[in-house]
This record gives C-alpha cells, sequence and structure tokens, in this order.
C-alpha cells in the first residue's frame, strides 16, 4: 500500500525555543525573488591579516575583482599570492514582507570565508569546494546593505596562514596548475518564505511509479501559524495534471505547546498508467510542481525510464 508521509526533524532550538551601489529591478515584497552579485567587488589583499572589516571604508589600493573568479587568473600579480584578502560589495534590498528570510548563498569559496553584512558578522565556513547560505534576515534593512568577505587561503608559500595548514586542506589533480582563491563560484541573496522547500527530487521508473522527496525548512523553528500544507502535483507534457496529492505539516503536541519542527521530509510514493517513456527519438517531458502554503514553490522537469 501506497502511503504519502513527512518525516519530522527537530532541533534543540526548535524545542526549547531560540533566540559599489548597483541599482537593480526589484520584485514587489511578500514575493520571492534572487538578487545575483555576480559582478565586480571590491578587493584588497590583506598580507598582515590585520584589516577588520569596518577598515574597508579607507583602505588604500583597492581594485575591481571579478565574481565568480579566483584572485590568481584575475591579477597578474597576484598568480603566487597566498595570505588573506577581502572582497566586498553593496545591493539593494526591498522591504521583506511577514514571514520572509533573506539568505546569502555562496556557490563555493576558496579556503575560508568570514561573511558580515552591515559590519556585523553572519557567520564563516572552511572549505573550499561545496556550497553553503546564511540567514541574514537581522543584519539587513530595506535599501543599501554591504556584504563583505574574509577569504584566507594559504598556499606553499606561505604554506600556514591564520593557523589553516596548506598540507592539511584536501588537494586533488587541481593542484597541479595554478592555485584558485576567493569567490570562485557565484554568489546571490535569495528572499524567501520562512517555510520554504529544500532541493525536490523525484525518481520515476518505466512501470509508471514514482518517489517524490520534498525536503522543507521552518527557518529558526518559528511557528507556522495556522496549519502548513505542502502539495504535490504531476502534469504531462500537454499540461494535464495527471496525479496530485496534499499533505498537511503537523506539530508535536507535549507539554502544554505545540512544536513546530524546524525541518523536515515529505515523501510522495505514487503511480500513473502507461507513461510517455522518455528516449532521444521522444524526449517526452513532465512536470512535478511542489508547494507550500507560505507560497513558495518548486518546479521540475523529469522524464520516465
Amino acid at each position: 500500500m501506497l502511503s504519502t508521509r513527512c518525516l519530522l526533524l527537530f532541533s534543540l532550538a526548535a524545542c526549547c525555543g531560540s533566540a559599489v551601489s548597483v541599482a537593480r529591478p526589484q520584485a514587489p515584497a511578500g514575493e520571492n525573488r534572487t538578487i545575483s552579485l555576480n559582478r565586480y567587488w571590491n578587493f584588497v589583499t590583506d598580507p598582515a591579516g590585520g584589516l577588520k572589516v569596518n577598515d574597508l571604508a579607507s583602505v588604500e589600493k583597492v581594485r575591481q575583482a571579478l565574481v565568480p573568479g579566483s584572485w590568481q587568473s584575475e591579477f597578474d600579480d597576484l598568480r603566487d599570492y597566498a595570505g588573506v584578502a577581502w572582497y566586498w560589495t553593496s545591493f539593494t534590498l526591498a522591504p521583506l514582507a511577514a514571514g520572509q528570510i533573506a539568505l546569502v548563498r555562496f556557490g563555493a569559496v576558496d579556503y575560508r570565508a568570514e561573511v558580515y553584512f552591515n559590519g556585523q558578522k553572519a557567520g564563516s565556513r572552511e572549505g573550499g569546494y561545496l556550497p553553503f547560505e546564511f540567514d541574514a534576515t537581522s543584519l539587513l534593512h530595506p535599501g543599501e546593505n554591504q556584504l563583505a568577505v574574509r577569504v584566507v587561503d594559504p598556499g606553499a608559500k606561505p604554506d600556514e596562514v591564520a593557523g589553516i595548514k596548506y598540507a592539511e586542506i584536501p588537494h586533488g589533480k587541481q593542484n597541479w596548475y595554478v592555485q584558485t582563491s576567493g569567490l570562485w563560484q557565484g554568489v546571490e541573496i535569495e528572499v524567501k518564505a520562512r517555510l520554504h522547500l529544500g532541493a525536490v527530487h523525484i525518481t520515476a521508473r518505466a512501470d509508471g511509479s514514482f518517489r517524490i522527496e520534498a525536503p522543507y525548512v521552518n527557518a529558526g523553528g518559528n511557528p507556522m501559524g495556522e496549519p502548513a500544507k505542502m502539495s504535490a502535483q504531476i502534469l504531462d507534457s500537454g499540461g494535464k495534471v495527471v496525479w496530485e496529492r496534499s499533505i498537511e505539516l503537523m506539530p508535536l503536541v507535549g507539554l502544554n505547546r505545540r512544536l513546530w519542527p524546524d525541518h523536515g521530509k515529505c515523501e510522495f510514493p505514487g503511480r500513473i498508467s502507461n507513461p510517455s517513456l522518455w528516449s532521444p527519438a521522444s524526449p517526452a517531458l513532465y512536470t512535478l510542481r511542489v508547494g507550500l502554503s507560505s507560497g513558495d514553490t518548486q518546479v521540475t522537469r523529469f522524464g520516465w525510464g
């Protein structure tokens, strides 16, 4: 028997409570929107490692560095530079609607990144190859905001910077070539509902059976208010709905209070009859739509086979 279910995952915070300007078009408050920060940023090296975020307003010898990109590929005189560098830029943010958050997402920064908004630290991340994000909602305000990133990346010389040893950093065969340091993958600000979807995935088989996995995040573990729902539907290549389901996200009831999960995952197993299979000769594509009552939605195109 096929059933739809949600896996509710609780953190201690959820159970116990938690405590250069570029003009760009802005979506109306209340809508999900993404602000790309892939452009030229202010950039300065800091060989002594003594600069603080508040020093950036008066620092000298500022350059313009293209993000995404490494400083070795951007500047001929920095091909062998290893150490500390700063990137900073500014962006305009429209007011957030009730129930919205603002996330900053980095594709990758090599090697350690310390992230600041308007002079306040949002967090740090070590590791040069994977994406990461921070919730910056409490550090931002409507209008112009500054984002600064302090990057630390040791090399063969010096082989240790700010306590990070080059020999202890995992390296693959890219180490045969020029080192890649800095904001070498894209950066964006994403405004979305506090209750939002993670990366939705569907596995669809040739017999028409499928399983949808839809993780969600309730940022901060805050109450969702009225009962929240997740819905999923599959449409054929002509736009006809061939399958749909919905499920209510339920709180944990206990200790005389209702506790909401700060994240979880809903699973939708199912089957449709006689799907049009994908092939190079007949690349039939279906559409999966998954949405939350908060307004966040993801659309995925996929094939059966």
